[in-house]
Formats: structure tokens, sequence, C-alpha cells
């Protein structure tokens, strides 16, 4: 059982994932029980300081979050949304919340500008970052071009292969990374936090990643400040034990000495997923003392009308999301449906690199819309028949759980994961019966499904669900289990 306890006053929560004793461990299901809650309860050394709260909290309550990727400079919404929600969280529960994070080269706000000016955020010039949002912002002109091209556009062609190249030797140069290239930038993130929490008397730190060399500053923070601060370490994804492991054997060790040596030192551990924990715990040692479970979870406070009826007189897809050649892979699908025999639209809505070559063929089918604003993502949700969560990559799919899941639990509408089977976000479709999924490296099963999916709409029988018996995954609930850990 993995449990995230919940403690406010005299009520306690626990949100608990448990996994029977089958050999694939399929049977995940979600319990909730014990939901009573409290209501009471110039250089690249300069930083800017770029916005002030508006109505800062009465008494000391004050929380530095460190996270690399921030708007408006994040590449997509997904790598800042949970510092987003959790600030605001915090700020609705008297805290005066302080960020520092990376400047590069503006991507978008989201829709976020408005809470942005809520927050004390101090960006601090990164080269590094800028580099990779001009990578992301080529990525977008090429994205807009292809949607435009009425033929094959050789220009195009060539500069997605510059594009992909500057991406492939920044993994290249990441992979004799310890942990990753953007460390040697820590010392000034280093001396900006130090600078902040002397100033301010800042007692709580949260650091988020990926990247993960930010979390080495915690190391350095807590040797400087000792019971002074109460260090939070956030995971996201795993750090050694999945994606971002090296190939490279000494690599590899030195990298896990260093997050061995941050798990020792934190003074609490959250993290986004159930497996993360069970992986460091198989790999490294129990820190299930000091962890808590807390999801990103949907946003109670958006307000969003579900559209359950079919309306299309085609069936429509929606997928809100980059698509990168790294690892949301959607060219697999898109090959299973040159298979299709029935109408089908695909709308995309963010930056999508897609095969020119697949792309041409299925130009009826595919509708490419660029970023949108959070809130008007969710409106055009409403009108999609069916909602797509699409990942190429087998290793680390059973600790994925993208954001956009979340979002989509907020609309109401069927969910279709198309990635490996061990994704920890297509088990809680099956568990919950949000939706379908498919086996992405399985094309027929792809089709079976794809089938399946388009006789449901022809009936109108598409799985129901509703957001009142989903409250496990509020992002407020979620949250709340927060605060017993802060000062």
């Amino acid at each position: 059982m993995i449990a995230g306890l919940c403690r406010s006053g005299n009520f306690h929560r626990r949100i608990a994932l448990t996994r029977s004793n089958s050999k694939h461990g399929d049977n995940l299901k979600l319990l909730l029980d014990n939901v009573a809650v409290n209501s009471h309860s110039n250089s690249y050394a300069c930083a800017e300081l770029t916005t002030m709260q508006t109505n800062s909290p009465v008494g000391d309550k004050k929380i530095l979050i460190i996270v690399r990727d921030f708007v408006p400079y994040a590449k997509s919404l997904g790598w800042a949304i949970r510092a987003l929600k959790m600030s605001n969280f915090l700020l609705d529960n008297g805290f005066d919340v302080f960020i520092l994070c990376a400047k590069g080269v503006k991507i978008s706000y989201y829709g976020y500008a408005n809470l942005v000016d809520r927050i004390k955020v101090f960006y601090l010039q990164d080269p590094l970052q800028m580099l990779r949002n001009r990578t992301q912002r080529a990525l977008m002109k090429i994205s807009e071009d292809c949607d435009s091209a009425k033929n094959h556009d050789v220009l195009l062609m060539i500069r997605t292969i510059l594009v992909r190249l500057v991406i492939e030797i920044m993994n290249l140069i990441g992979a004799f990374s310890f942990p990753d290239p953007y460390a040697c930038m820590n010392h000034l993130y280093y001396k900006k936090a130090e600078e902040i929490i002397e100033k301010e008397k800042i007692k709580n730190v949260i650091i988020s990643s990926p990247t993960f060399s930010i979390q080495l500053i915690g190391l350095k923070l807590k040797k400087r400040f000792g019971e002074r601060i109460n260090l939070v370490t956030d995971y996201r994804d795993s750090w050694n034990l999945g994606l971002y492991k090296k190939q490279h054997r000494p690599f590899q060790l030195i990298s896990e000495t260093q997050e061995i040596n941050i798990l020792r030192n934190a003074d609490s551990f959250i993290y986004v997923s159930p497996p993360i924990l069970e992986k460091i715990k198989s790999n490294y040692f129990d820190i299930a003392s000091k962890s808590i479970l807390v999801m990103n979870g949907f946003d109670d406070s958006n307000v969003v009308e579900s559209n359950c009826t079919n309306e299309n007189p085609i069936l429509t897809m929606g997928y809100f999301g980059n698509i990168d050649p790294e690892y949301r892979a959607v060219e697999p699908f898109l090959r299973m449906l040159s298979n299709f025999d029935k109408e089908v639209r695909i709308c995309f809505f963010g930056t999508v690199v897609i095969d020119q070559d697949i792309r041409m063929k299925h130009r009826g089918r595919i509708q490419v819309n660029g970023l949108i604003d959070h809130q008007e993502a969710l409106k055009r949700m409403q009108n999609m028949d069916v909602l797509l969560i699409l990942h190429g990559l087998s290793e680390n799919a059973d600790e994925v759980i993208t954001g956009k899941f979340s979002d989509y639990l907020l609309v109401q509408k069927p969910i279709l994961v198309v990635g490996p089977n061990n994704m920890f976000v297509a088990r809680l479709v099956r568990e919950n019966k949000l939706g379908y999924t498919m086996d992405i490296c399985n094309e027929k099963e792809m089709l079976d499904n794809m089938n399946r999916v388009y006789a449901d709409w022809r009936s109108n029988r598409f799985p129901r669900y509703y957001r009142k018996d989903l409250k496990v995954f509020s992002s407020k609930l979620q949250f709340e289990k927060i605060l017993p850990i802060l000062r």
C-alpha cells in the first residue's frame, strides 16, 4: 500500500493506492477514507523581481519555491503547472510565496499572468534556458509552417533536421553531465536563494524537479541554514531510476550518489505518482516516513460545463499539449489510422512536430491549432468527443500521469490513452472506467480499439463519469496534504 497522509488539526485524511499481489499489479484501486478536513486548517548573477504580491498575508508564513521552468519561460504549461497551482493554493492559505526560476526567451504565460502577479517571482538570467527556449520557439515555427505547407518543403525539412540535431547535441551533453548541463548555473541560484531566505526570514523551501540539478541547491542550503529551513524535495518524475538515468555507468553512479544525499537531507519528500517512491525504496532505502503522495489534480475553481452530447458529424479527438520528437511520438498512432477506414478528425493544440510524410498523408484528418491559453484549452476540450493522451516510451511510463489528465477529468469527456500498457495513467483510466487505452507498441490492438471507440461514438455509448465521484483527484485535496509539513 502506498499512502499519502494528511493531518490537519484533529482530522486525518488518507489517500491510498493499493495494488493486488497479482504478477503484473494491474488491479489498481483508488481508496479514499477519513475525508474530514479541518476548515481552519545585468550579469547572469542579477535576478529580476518582476512582480509583487498585492495582498501580503499577515504573519511570517513564507515559502520559497525553486523551480527552473516557470512561466513565461516554460516550454509548455506542463513544466510549470504544478508550481503555479501549488503557489495559488499556498497563497489562498495565508502564505507569502516566493519563486526563484530561470529567465530565458518568452514562450507564453498560458493565461496565468494574473496569478503570477500575486507571487514574488525572481527570474535569473540563464543562458542555457535561453538556448532551450530558442529551440522550443524554432519547433513552434516549424509546427506552424508544416500546417500551412501545401507540398513537401525542402527548406522546412532542413530546418526540422537542424533543430532536431541541436536537441540531440543537448541530449549528448546531458549524457556526460551529472546530473544535467544546467548544474553549471547552480551557484547563481544558490546565491540568490540564500539572499532571499536571509532577507525574508523564510523557513520553508520547496525544490521541484526536473530539471534535477536544481535539487543540488537544496543540499547547499541545508548545509548553510541547517534546521533554520524546512527543506521539501518535490519529484515530478523519477531521477536516476527512470527516464533521466545515465547511459554510462560512471556518470550514473555519480548522479545516484547526488540523489541519495539529497533524499537523506530533505526534511520531507513529495512525489507525483506512487511508482516514484516504490523505486526509491527498491533501489536505495525506505523514506516512506517522510514522504507524501501529492498528485497535481484538477482545479475545482475552474468552472467547466461538460458537454456530453454527440454533436460532431465526424468523430473528433483532441490532444492538448506539445508533440515533440523526444518522447511524445504520435507517428505510430497515425500510422495505425492509415488502416482505419472510417472518418476521424484529430485536433492538436500546442507545438506539434510530426514527420512531414505522415502529416501530408493525413492532411484531411489532422488539424494543428498552435498554443492557446489554459482556459481557452478547457473550452475547446468541451467540443471534443474524445480526449487524447499520447506517450511513446515504455521507459518510465509506469509513473506517467500527465497534467492534461487532470484537465480532462474536469471536462468529463472519455479519455483515450495511447502508450505502453504499463502507463500509470492508463491504469487509472482502466480501473476508474474513464475511457479507453491502446498499446502503442501493438498496431493491431490499436486498430481494434479504434474501431471500438468509433462504434461507441456512433451508438452514443461512451463511458460516463462525474467529477463529484473523483474528488481524490482534486488539486485542493492533494495540496492540503502539504500543509502539515510546513512551518
